[in-house]
């Protein structure tokens, strides 16, 4: 069998991304299905929200030594390429986006879902919404997915060899088919479709798109769920 000479191979990003993406799903998918038992996990009686758990605690960490080990160690990759970096333009500029992103976003479900405040198991949700979930759902829907699809876009065109004009047009229509199809899949995922998650996930790609890293996305998330988990209101109870 030949070997793989990753470190030689024009699309060794794309290859490598591939290979993170399918084990953070090998791992996701029976934890999201039900089919790995995660009852078990409970602090003084509370029931955990498990599935969180799992995915920030053991996948995302699994997910990152692999990534080390297999690829950045090796010098195959290295971590600003999977968004760990300051942004295209600075972090001042990969903030900013992330806190509009975030405030558009926060505005949005203000004026289009009900709100009630939020009473009991406060510091298991805010973990939940605002610390898991920004973090690594951003990584792999974000970084991860919206990266490798783009890639294969532009290893299309690359082979297609089309005009500028035919690569513009070409590049529009995949940009938007990737949004809207992992923007759907985001919102399923998340127990039903739901427009305000699915116009999010569009935001969160957006500011992940003009920025390239998962700091940005991850601000927009936090602001967005602090929101609609009506966290924003129970600080303002106090006030």
């Amino acid at each position: 069998m030949k070997k793989v000479d990753l470190k030689n191979d024009p699309n060794r990003v794309l290859i490598i991304i591939c290979y993170i993406t399918l084990i953070f799903w090998l791992f996701t998918i029976p934890a999201y299905f039900n089919l790995i038992p995660l009852e078990f996990i409970t602090i003084s009686h509370i029931k955990l929200p498990t599935f969180q758990m799992w995915e920030f605690f053991i996948v995302f960490p699994f997910v990152l030594m692999v990534t080390y080990l297999a690829f950045v160690r090796k010098s195959l990759l290295s971590w600003s390429e999977i968004g760990f970096n300051k942004g295209k333009k600075g972090i001042f500029n990969t903030i900013s986006y992330g806190l509009m992103g975030g405030v558009i976003q926060g505005v949005f479900i203000h004026f289009t879902t009900d709100h009630s405040l939020l009473k009991g198991r406060i510091a298991i949700n805010f973990f939940e919404k605002c610390i898991s979930a920004p973090i690594w759902e951003e990584f792999l829907f974000r970084v991860l997915m919206f990266s490798m699809f783009e890639m294969f876009m532009m290893l299309f065109i690359k082979r297609s060899k089309m005009t500028p004009r035919s690569e513009m047009v070409t590049k529009i229509i995949w940009y938007f088919n990737i949004v809207m199809i992992l923007s759907v899949i985001f919102a399923l995922m998340h127990s039903g479709f739901s427009r305000w998650i699915f116009t999010f996930a569009i935001m969160a790609h957006l500011v992940y798109y003009r920025t390239r890293s998962i700091v940005a996305p991850a601000i927009t998330h936090f602001i967005s769920n602090f929101v609609s988990g009506g966290f924003l209101y129970l600080v303002l109870s106090f006030l």
